[in-house]
Protein backbone atom coordinates (compact mmCIF):
# COMPACT_ATOMS: atom_id res chain seq x y z
CA UNK A 1 0.00 0.00 0.00
CA UNK A 2 1.25 3.44 -0.89
CA UNK A 3 0.14 6.22 1.40
CA UNK A 4 0.01 9.93 0.74
CA UNK A 5 -0.91 11.98 3.80
CA UNK A 6 -4.50 11.36 4.86
CA UNK A 7 -5.28 9.75 1.52
CA UNK A 8 -4.71 6.01 1.55
CA UNK A 9 -5.08 4.21 -1.75
CA UNK A 10 -4.17 0.66 -2.65
CA UNK A 11 -3.41 0.34 -6.36
CA UNK A 12 -3.50 -3.16 -7.79
CA UNK A 13 -1.31 -4.65 -10.49
CA UNK A 14 -2.21 -3.35 -13.97
CA UNK A 15 -4.37 -5.71 -16.07
CA UNK A 16 -6.44 -5.79 -19.27
CA UNK A 17 -3.60 -4.39 -21.37
CA UNK A 18 -3.76 -3.39 -25.02
CA UNK A 19 -1.49 -1.05 -26.95
CA UNK A 20 -3.34 2.12 -25.90
CA UNK A 21 -4.95 1.34 -22.54
CA UNK A 22 -4.57 -0.55 -19.29
CA UNK A 23 -6.83 -1.03 -16.26
CA UNK A 24 -5.96 -0.67 -12.59
CA UNK A 25 -8.15 -1.41 -9.60
CA UNK A 26 -7.90 1.23 -6.89
CA UNK A 27 -9.16 0.81 -3.32
CA UNK A 28 -9.65 3.65 -0.86
CA UNK A 29 -8.22 2.07 2.29
CA UNK A 30 -8.58 5.23 4.37
CA UNK A 31 -11.40 6.91 6.21
CA UNK A 32 -11.95 9.94 3.98
CA UNK A 33 -13.31 10.43 0.47
CA UNK A 34 -10.63 10.59 -2.25
CA UNK A 35 -10.98 11.98 -5.77
CA UNK A 36 -8.65 10.66 -8.47
CA UNK A 37 -8.07 13.13 -11.29
CA UNK A 38 -4.97 12.03 -13.21
CA UNK A 39 -2.55 9.25 -13.97
CA UNK A 40 1.01 9.26 -15.23
CA UNK A 41 2.75 6.64 -17.33
CA UNK A 42 6.46 7.23 -17.92
CA UNK A 43 6.50 11.03 -18.31
CA UNK A 44 3.05 11.25 -19.87
CA UNK A 45 0.29 12.69 -17.68
CA UNK A 46 -3.29 11.73 -18.48
CA UNK A 47 -6.25 13.66 -17.04
CA UNK A 48 -9.39 11.60 -16.54
CA UNK A 49 -12.35 13.24 -18.30
CA UNK A 50 -14.52 12.16 -15.38
CA UNK A 51 -12.66 12.12 -12.04
CA UNK A 52 -13.26 9.05 -9.87
CA UNK A 53 -14.50 9.77 -6.36
CA UNK A 54 -14.00 6.93 -3.91
CA UNK A 55 -15.79 6.73 -0.60
CA UNK A 56 -13.89 5.09 2.28
CA UNK A 57 -13.43 1.31 1.96
CA UNK A 58 -14.62 1.18 -1.67
CA UNK A 59 -12.91 0.24 -4.93
CA UNK A 60 -13.12 1.20 -8.58
CA UNK A 61 -11.48 0.16 -11.83
CA UNK A 62 -9.78 2.94 -13.78
CA UNK A 63 -8.81 2.78 -17.44
CA UNK A 64 -5.60 4.65 -18.22
CA UNK A 65 -6.00 5.49 -21.92
CA UNK A 66 -3.09 6.66 -24.07
CA UNK A 67 -5.27 7.57 -27.07
CA UNK A 68 -3.84 10.71 -28.66
CA UNK A 69 -0.40 10.26 -27.11
CA UNK A 70 2.66 9.95 -29.39
CA UNK A 71 3.50 6.46 -28.09
CA UNK A 72 1.78 3.19 -27.16
CA UNK A 73 2.34 0.33 -24.75
CA UNK A 74 4.77 -2.28 -26.11
CA UNK A 75 4.41 -5.98 -25.29
CA UNK A 76 6.98 -7.30 -22.84
CA UNK A 77 7.90 -3.91 -21.42
CA UNK A 78 7.39 -2.90 -17.79
CA UNK A 79 5.55 0.34 -16.99
CA UNK A 80 5.05 2.32 -13.81
CA UNK A 81 1.56 3.79 -13.59
CA UNK A 82 1.04 6.52 -11.02
CA UNK A 83 -2.49 7.35 -9.83
CA UNK A 84 -2.75 11.02 -8.80
CA UNK A 85 -5.41 12.49 -6.51
CA UNK A 86 -6.89 15.98 -6.60
CA UNK A 87 -4.50 16.83 -3.74
CA UNK A 88 -1.56 15.77 -5.95
CA UNK A 89 -0.77 12.71 -3.86
CA UNK A 90 0.80 9.95 -5.94
CA UNK A 91 0.23 6.20 -5.67
CA UNK A 92 2.34 4.06 -8.06
CA UNK A 93 2.01 0.53 -9.34
CA UNK A 94 4.13 -1.40 -11.81
CA UNK A 95 3.23 -4.01 -14.39
CA UNK A 96 4.42 -5.63 -17.61
CA UNK A 97 2.31 -5.51 -20.77
CA UNK A 98 1.38 -9.12 -21.44
CA UNK A 99 -1.77 -9.47 -23.58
Amino acid sequence: MFMGGAEQLEVGTPWGWNSTAVKVTVTNAGGSTVTITKARVNNTEITFTTPATLQPKTSTTLTVDLTGQPWTFQQGYQYTIVIITQNNREFPTTGTYTP
